[in-house]
């Protein structure tokens, strides 16, 4: 049931895709919205992740964010 803090999102995706989930949907007696909730709410997380790994990664690239050797490492720790 939505409530007032539920948002419509409106979204094109493959036939082959909808086909999908409308048989899932059908077969468990869900609405298929349900199922792109849960889709969405289980991968989101995952795609921050690497999107923060990709923006990290493109810092570095860039000389914005300071990097140490192994051998600055060892001498830091005495190792």
């Amino acid at each position: 049931m939505a409530t007032t803090s539920d948002s419509v999102l409106t979204v094109r995706i493959p036939t082959t895709l909808k086909k999908r989930l409308n048989a899932l949907a059908q077969r468990t007696e869900r609405p298929v919205a349900f199922y792109v909730k849960e889709a969405l709410e289980q991968s989101i997380s995952e795609l921050e992740h690497a999107y923060e790994l990709q923006t990290r990664a493109q810092a570095i690239r860039e000389g914005r964010v300071r990097t140490y050797t192994l051998d600055e490492i060892r001498t830091e720790l005495s190792l």
